[in-house]
């Protein structure tokens, strides 16, 4: 569902708004014009990245953590973070803090992008320390992970981008942050 949505929904309007493809045809010949409208975004929002591949997450992680399974929780908080960095850079407020629980609030509260890159930070730094912890692993991802085939090291190596791409994200707002960026990637490098 993350790819679809990045390589597809995301891609598609981000690319035509700042014209380095045209919509000549159809819906795309419409989002050309700007005439994009709530219910265009439906598909990525509800289905493909909020609805589909974060719900999934917080299920992951929640799932992981209740059978001891820390590495596949750290997994989870990793491309959660990566979900939500994507979302708050599309749009800006973001629901996360209460969101995610189905029937029971269909009307999250929105968070500020402020507290939505904290908690970007916060999941990366859990996912991380994850990563590492051999209390309970009973089960080491593998083959099933499409990403990095169980490669936990991938996987740090990930949050540390991710981490410092968020600050990279924070420069302008606040310049204190460019000074994390080479920090957060580690001594491993990228």
């Amino acid at each position: 569902e993350y790819a679809y949505g990045m390589a597809g929904d995301i891609s598609r309007f981000t690319s035509l708004l700042t014209n380095q493809i045209y919509g000549a045809d159809r819906q795309f010949a419409t989002y050309q014009a700007y005439s994009i409208t709530e219910t265009d975004t439906d598909n990525w929002w509800q289905f493909n990245h909020y609805g589909g591949a974060m719900f999934d997450l917080k299920n992951l992680i929640d799932n992981a953590v209740a059978a001891k399974q820390p590495h596949y929780a750290g997994i989870g908080k990793i491309l959660m973070a990566y979900g939500l960095m994507t979302a708050t850079d599309l749009v800006g407020d973001i629901p996360y803090s209460n969101a995610f629980q189905g029937l029971d609030n269909l009307t999250p509260t929105y968070d500020s992008q402020e507290a939505i890159y904290d908690s970007i930070q916060s999941l990366l730094a859990q996912g991380k320390t994850l990563l590492v912890d051999p209390t309970f692993a009973v089960t080491e991802p593998g083959s099933e992970d499409l990403v990095y085939g169980g490669d936990l090291a991938q996987w740090d190596k990930f949050a540390n981008v991710l981490s410092a791409r968020a600050y990279l994200h924070l420069g302008k707002k606040d310049p204190s942050k460019y000074a994390n960026v080479l920090t957060a990637l580690g001594t491993e490098g990228v």
